[in-house]
């Protein structure tokens, strides 16, 4: 997420000068005319300089930076934009075991779900998702230079799949790889596909690894381009 930090970065400077001239050229003479009234000059100037500098100033750059931080990004970098709900499926191709090692599965397991990717210039998360047969978030979530993320999650099994031998809970990696022959006409990325690892877990009889597929839930009537 570098190219979003140093916009972040950028950001909250110009953020920092547009604040002090507001409150300056604006906040100032209003609060100077409020306190007109005070018959103490220099009580009056006090005052009004610290109410414009330390209310005026808080409060604009507060707002600034969560514009900068949540909004104003996504009009300079949409195809890093993540943020919103998906649905997909993901794939159990292939399995490891201690005895066996690796092998593939004879039944691909395939688990329909939707997701939810909560995202600002600074953070990127997948909030707690849930399909039929796990429950699953990220632990931590970056995007790469290339644009793709990789994930680190945990994955919760339910009973359904502990009873075909999936253990209780494992952490995992998955690589997600933006589609880029389609995309929206805003830019923003609407296909991912990918693969995914399960960790080495000594509690665990078997980990698994395979394939991630998503596309994200759009209004019919946004622009879909195809290259």
């Amino acid at each position: 997420m570098n190219k979003l930090h140093k916009f972040y970065q950028k950001g909250i400077v110009i953020s920092f000068i547009i604040a002090f001239l507001v409150s300056y050229f604006a906040v100032t003479p209003i609060v100077k005319l409020i306190l007109s009234r005070i018959s103490d000059p220099a009580i009056s100037a006090l005052i009004s300089h610290l109410i414009s500098m330390f209310i005026g100033n808080g409060v604009l750059l507060y707002l600034f930076e969560k514009i900068v931080r949540t909004r104003v990004w996504r009009l300079f970098y949409p195809e890093l934009c993540f943020d919103g709900k998906w649905s997909g499926s993901t794939t159990y191709t292939e399995k490891w075991t201690k005895t066996d090692g690796s092998f593939p599965i004879d039944s691909p397991l395939n688990e329909k779900e939707e997701i939810h990717i909560k995202q600002d210039c600074l953070s990127l998360k997948i909030v707690p998702s849930e399909s039929d047969g796990f429950t699953w978030s990220s632990a931590f979530a970056t995007l790469s230079d290339s644009g793709d993320l990789d994930i680190l999650y945990e994955v919760t099994y339910k009973d359904k799949l502990k009873r075909q031998g999936y253990p209780s809970k494992l952490f995992g990696y998955e690589k997600m790889h933006v589609d880029r022959s389609v995309t929206a006409a805003s830019k923003k990325p609407l296909s991912m596909l990918g693969e995914f690892k399960h960790c080495l877990n000594p509690e665990a009889i078997a980990i698994f690894s395979g394939e991630v597929e998503y596309h994200r839930d759009v209004d019919p009537y946004i622009s879909i381009m195809r290259y």
